[in-house]
């Protein structure tokens, strides 16, 4: 009987450590997240302005990596604009888009990149950039040559 105290408490030991490392490892990971400057782009079409906040994927790096741009935006369904940056973009940590309104998306098949003024169905292919911060009213609207940049912070 003594035994399976011993060996009960053992564990408990085992399960309270490894809980107290989790719970050490954790606040420096987001300690790292909080240190990386935040992305943040605009999109420009004649008086409208559409700001997106990017998510910290390897795809987003890849697209801000490529701003400044000039580049014909296009309508696509009834819920989407979306235009063909000169690189395709990294997949490599991106998470998957999920169909909210306001999602700036990357659509690998066809190497577009996707603004939604509209909800969405998830899609296989379909990878989430980030998300609309200002302006969301304007994405319908956007036509022809938009300028996006970066916007420094």
């Amino acid at each position: 009987m003594k035994i399976y105290r011993v060996i009960l408490i053992i564990l408990l030991a085992l399960l309270m450590t490894g809980c107290q490392n989790k719970s050490i490892q954790e606040p420096d990971a987001l300690n790292s997240e909080v240190g990386k400057s935040e992305m943040k782009i605009e999109v420009l079409c004649e008086n409208k302005r559409v700001v997106f906040q990017l998510n910290t994927s390897s795809a987003s790096k890849s697209l801000y990596d490529q701003l400044p741009l000039e580049i014909a935006v296009s309508d696509y369904a009834h819920n989407e604009k979306i235009f063909y940056p000169p690189n395709s973009l990294d997949l490599s940590d991106t998470p998957m888009a999920t169909g909210d309104q306001g999602t700036l998306a990357y659509f690998s098949p066809w190497g577009d990149v996707v603004m939604y003024f509209g909800s969405f169905d998830a899609y296989t292919g379909l990878y989430e950039l980030g998300y609309v911060i200002e302006g969301e009213e304007w994405i319908s609207e956007l036509i022809g040559i938009i300028s996006i940049n970066k916007i420094e912070s």
